[in-house]
Order: structure tokens, then sequence, then C-alpha cells
């Protein structure tokens, strides 16, 4: 059996790229109900910068600083949001950025396995 590089034998991040798609996909929604181009600023600026570090903790578990900080800032932005609006969309994406955070945290830290 030939050896395989470490490229091959790494899983995916589905996490980073789930959280990616809820962001630029709330993004995208918020511009077309309410014309809101901030808001499709933030979905899409910030689930490039979360699809991006998903790409790169795929390889290399140490590599979770990019992640850490856009996740933890767009569950600040969307958490506050969320706060002021009571509307549950803001709400599921602060959750599922949070989450990502505190993951990408652990693996910053080394609290996680690699």
């Amino acid at each position: 059996m030939a050896d395989r590089t470490a490229k091959q034998e790494a899983k995916l991040d589905y996490m980073a790229f789930a959280v990616a798609g809820i962001a630029g996909g709330h993004g995208v929604m918020e511009y077309m109900k309410a014309a809101n181009i901030a808001s499709l600023g933030i979905g899409l600026g910030f689930g490039s910068l979360i699809a991006l570090s998903g790409y790169r903790t795929t390889y290399n578990k140490d590599d979770a600083a990019l992640g850490l900080v856009s996740s933890g800032l767009l569950a600040a932005l969307r958490g506050k949001q969320f706060y002021d609006t009571q509307k549950t969309p803001y709400g599921v994406v602060a959750g599922a950025a949070l989450l990502l955070a505190v993951r990408s945290g652990g693996y910053y830290l080394g609290f996680l396995k690699k």
C-alpha cells in the first residue's frame, strides 16, 4: 500500500464550513429582505474568513487563530444584534459562531487533540 501524504488523510473541518454557510446565507437573506448592505458585508466577509480558517485547520489544527478571532467577532456582533432585536436568526448565527470560537480556542490553546 502506498504511503499517503498528510493532505490525503486530513479530515475536512465541516463545522467551520457549516458556520461559514450559515453566516453567509444569513447575510444574503438580510440583504434580500431589508436591503441591509451592512449585514450582507458582515455575513459574506466573516463567512469567507471562517471558510478560509476551516480550510487552514483541515491540514493544521495548530492554525486555529483565524477561526478563533473571526468566529469570536461574528458571535459578538450577531449576539449584540440578537440581544437588541430578539430575532431568532441572529441568535442562531451567534450560537453557531460561539461554538466554533470555543472549539477553535481549544485547538489554539492545545486543550483539544490534533
